[in-house]
């Protein structure tokens, strides 16, 4: 939001360039928790029951 102009109102270009950043980092937010979903499932039957060696808690 820092190039959003505050004292006009912000183009169809501003919004686009916004756009296009929140995209990038919401993507990125996904692809971290899709990971820990697969992490999650891939441990939850493993039967470890140990913190030391749990991948979800220490990866």
């Amino acid at each position: 939001m820092a190039d959003v102009p505050h004292d006009v109102a912000p183009g169809k270009e501003v919004w686009q360039r916004a756009s296009e950043c929140w995209s990038r980092d919401i993507d990125e937010r996904i692809e971290r928790l899709e990971d820990v979903r697969a992490r999650f499932t891939s441990c939850a039957g493993c039967g470890c029951l140990s913190f030391a060696e749990c991948r979800l808690v220490s990866p």
